[in-house]
């Protein structure tokens, strides 16, 4: 098999391809040429606008079995061109529509308000208290922050205007921070991995997660499959559900198809617990990491420790 991995020279690609390069022919592609130096594939490209057309042209040349995309934008374009690919890909990287289906559902989600303009952010402080405002479609914590008046609020927007943004303004939710991976199966079988976040990077609360552990829990796994299901009744292939708490309740922030989050990959790569070679090859999952922390620090190779 080969397997061509988009933004393969940013942590998420290169953690990805250290669980499968082993396994297949690998082959890299990054748009940006200070990640291509970081590519650990056993083929390099640099794609200098991070084209779709350009991917499609490699996939055809290199003769790929298999697709995995870092960056949210590639899944979302090439569910157009390749049937294994998530369908509802542009619905899956829309929160407000995500929320809203899964609230129709009876499924715990964030209250919220599109902000389009400061009588938005006005009601949304009148009804929540303390907002919080992101991006309505992205990841890694795209355009996050937590406001706490509408000035603040007011500011932030304006700071980042340029990057024209379709906002939300989320009621804040303060409690733990959880992801779920899953392997949906064409079998209907299910694999799952959880971890609860600890700690992010510059000790923000979202973003680059730092300190992470494995824990486990078969009603958090039921309730982010349920989910994703709410969407995609015949949902196959990789998923991964976000929560975070509010009175000790999980509610569902976010859901991403096609790809595991950034430092569960870290967790595959540093365990026996490698659920892309699973996904992938049909390779055995090791004993579930139960307890197992990872820590990551800028400048050195990530850590599994007890």
């Amino acid at each position: 098999m080969k397997v061509l991995i988009t933004g393969a020279g940013a942590n998420a690609g290169r953690a990805f391809t250290r669980c499968i390069n082993e396994y297949c022919e690998t082959v890299g592609v990054d748009s940006d040429l200070y990640h291509y130096n970081f590519m650990e594939t056993g083929k390099k490209y640099f794609n200098k606008k991070g084209e779709i057309k350009s991917i499609l042209k490699i996939i055809k040349k290199e003769k790929i079995d298999y697709v995995y995309c870092a960056p949210d934008i590639h899944i979302i374009k090439l569910s157009k061109h390749l049937d294994y690919f998530p369908r509802h890909a542009s619905i899956f990287y829309n929160k407000s529509i995500v929320q809203s289906i899964l609230r129709d559902n009876n499924i715990k989600s964030p209250n919220f308000f599109k902000v389009k303009n400061v009588y938005d952010l006005q009601e949304a402080f009148d009804r929540f208290g303390k907002v919080w405002l992101r991006a309505n479609v992205g990841s890694a914590g795209k355009g996050a922050f937590c406001a706490t008046d509408l000035k603040q609020a007011k500011s932030w927007l304006e700071i980042n205007k340029q990057k024209k943004y379709e906002w939300v303004a989320n009621e804040y939710l303060g409690g733990k921070n959880i992801g779920v991976d899953l392997v949906i199966k064409d079998n209907g079988d299910v694999e799952y991995f959880i971890k609860e976040r600890i700690r992010y990077f510059k000790d923000k609360s979202t973003g680059v997660t730092e300190v992470a552990k494995c824990i486990e829990s078969k009603w958090l796994k039921n309730i982010a499959l349920k989910s994703v299901k709410s969407v995609w009744n015949e949902a196959r292939g990789i998923f991964s559900v976000d929560f975070k708490y509010k009175n000790n309740i999980p509610y569902v922030t976010e859901i991403n198809a096609g790809r595991f989050l950034s430092s569960s990959l870290m967790f595959f790569h540093l365990t026996n617990y490698n659920l892309p070679a699973n996904y992938l090859f049909d390779k055995k999952l090791g004993k579930y990491p139960k307890g197992k922390k990872l820590v990551r620090s800028w400048d050195c190779y990530p850590k599994i420790i007890k």
